[in-house]
This record gives C-alpha cells, sequence and structure tokens, in this order.
C-alpha cells in the first residue's frame, strides 16, 4: 500500500490566487498615475510650445521697433510681411517649424501691427500652415515728431 501525498503547505511561499491578485491590485493602481504621467506630459509640451511662440512674438516686435520704423515705412513694406519669407523654409526650434507674420491694420490710427506666430507641418512632403496662431501680440505705432525735442 502506498501512503497517500499530501499537499505540502509552504507559509512563506504565495500561492497563484494570491499572485493574481496582487497583480490585479496592483494594475488597478497603475492606471491612474499612468493617466496623471499623460497629462503632465501634454500640459509640459504645451507649455514649451507656448514659451517658444512668445519669444518668436517678442522677437518679432523687437526686429520690427528696432528699426524705428515710420507709418509710411511700415505701409511701404506691405500689409503682410513673412518672417521667414513663404518661399523659404520655416525656422525649426524645439523640434516644431514656426513662421512669424506681421499684420499691419491699415484703418486704424494709431497704426495697429500685429504679429502672430504660426505653426507649420510637414507630412508627405507638403508643407502645411496652421490657420490659428500659437500666439499674437498687437502693438501700435505713432510717428514722432521730432520738431518738439530740443
Amino acid at each position: 500500500m502506498r501512503p497517500s501525498r499530501r499537499p505540502r503547505s509552504n507559509p512563506s511561499g504565495l500561492s497563484f490566487i494570491e499572485l493574481l491578485m496582487t497583480l490585479a491590485i496592483i494594475g488597478i493602481a497603475f492606471v491612474p498615475l499612468l493617466r496623471m504621467y499623460m497629462t503632465a506630459m501634454e500640459t509640459a509640451d504645451a507649455l514649451d510650445e507656448l514659451t517658444t511662440a512668445r519669444q518668436l512674438a517678442q522677437e518679432g516686435l523687437e526686429r520690427m521697433k528696432n528699426g524705428i520704423p515710420t507709418k509710411a515705412h511700415l505701409k511701404r513694406l506691405g500689409a503682410e510681411v513673412w518672417d521667414p519669407p513663404l518661399t523659404e523654409p520655416a525656422r525649426v526650434l524645439n523640434h516644431r517649424s514656426w513662421r512669424i507674420r506681421r499684420r499691419l491694420e491699415l484703418h486704424r490710427d494709431p497704426l495697429e501691427v500685429r504679429v502672430a506666430v504660426l505653426k507649420e507641418s510637414t507630412r508627405r512632403g507638403v508643407r502645411t500652415l496652421d490657420t490659428e496662431p500659437v500666439l499674437e501680440l498687437v502693438t501700435a505705432v505713432e510717428d514722432f515728431d521730432w520738431s518738439v525735442v530740443e
């Protein structure tokens, strides 16, 4: 007669059911953490984009103001000026392509200058420019009367 085999009890080990339950609890706790991480990454990406756009818009305004423009000078340049020109490749900063558009509001007095920063993307060799600017700054240009300065 053979002795019956009794299952060994191992109080320090885990059973398969306990292991499955542990993995399920860890998985359930991991989903909100993953969502939180994805939201943080998206927010950081949006802030990086906005910071770059703000710097480019300020650069566009400074470039326009440093020339001490007069209304006549700005009107000669045209109602809309692109930097870089649309015939040239866009500027690449932070792995994105950017264009600065300066648009004059000729019917306003003082002359209103709008500087918009737009993203450009290339898909399958075709360049497309976003219709909505990432950021737009507005300034007014008034001719200075130098005759009053002594």
